[in-house]
């Protein structure tokens, strides 16, 4: 038996079934987050080849701002060759801030180190997983927390993978949104909302007011017809605006 506990829905794999929504898998994954000792969280989807930010692969995550500033800041690739280190993981693995420094260069580890600790960014672990549509995705938990035991990565791997296997079953439970023309801006804010920003924190990192961003939200929910923000993420992933 990988876990020690049920839920009082049934089982992980019962509970993790009747998320209906990326809404949902953010909640029920933040959930899971805690109850291992992360503070935070992310799913990506590794399919793409050609990365150029770590925005283009993240469904959801709740990294800070500033945190993954840092990330999307770093050379093309700088990006890919951490992005290749996961695709070319076969088992999970744990990282510690240390670890990044063999990624990044000198100066920019340094100035990133300071922000990194002050968000307690300093620890992770990584789990590479493949769908049954062979399509290659990852779940991540970070934090300040020692690495994970052995009987603690076994759980959190089954966890990952039953989370991922539902994203994909979600993004794909319909049929993709008819062609969409998206300004850039638009796409930029779309990929915001994706890693789970508020207006407020979106309208800072373009440079906006809220309410121009909360009028590129409109525009984006009518033209993939959808009721919310969050169903307007999942349609965009469907129709690969998010790729």
């Amino acid at each position: 038996m990988i876990l020690n506990y049920e839920s009082a829905n049934g089982t992980v794999e019962a509970e993790i079934g009747a998320l209906n929504s990326i809404y949902d898998v953010l909640r029920y994954t933040r959930g899971i987050a805690r109850k291992f000792g992360y503070q935070y969280y992310s799913i990506m989807r590794l399919h793409n080849q050609n990365v150029s930010s770590f925005s283009d692969i993240s469904v959801v995550n709740n990294w800070p701002t500033e945190v993954i500033a840092v990330f999307d800041d770093l050379q093309h690739a700088q990006i890919n060759q951490i992005v290749d280190s996961i695709r070319n993981a076969n088992l999970p693995f744990s990282w510690q801030l240390s670890d990044l420094g063999k990624l990044l260069t000198i100066g920019e580890f340094e100035d990133a180190t300071d922000i990194f600790e002050n968000f307690s960014f300093t620890t992770g672990v990584f789990f590479p997983i493949y769908c049954p549509k062979g399509r290659l995705g990852a779940v991540s938990f970070m934090g300040d927390r020692v690495p994970p035991d052995t009987f603690e990565l076994a759980s959190l791997s089954y966890i990952s993978t039953q989370i991922y296997d539902q994203v994909e079953i979600i993004l794909g439970a319909t049929e993709s949104p008819q062609k969409v023309n998206l300004s850039a801006r638009e796409k930029e804010c779309l990929r915001y909302t994706a890693q789970g920003k508020t207006s407020s924190e979106i309208a800072k990192l373009m440079t906006l007011s809220e309410h121009t961003v909360k009028h590129y939200l409109v525009s984006i929910c009518q033209k993939l017809n959808a009721h919310n923000r969050v169903q307007a993420v999942a349609n965009a992933i469907r129709a690969g605006l998010l790729d």
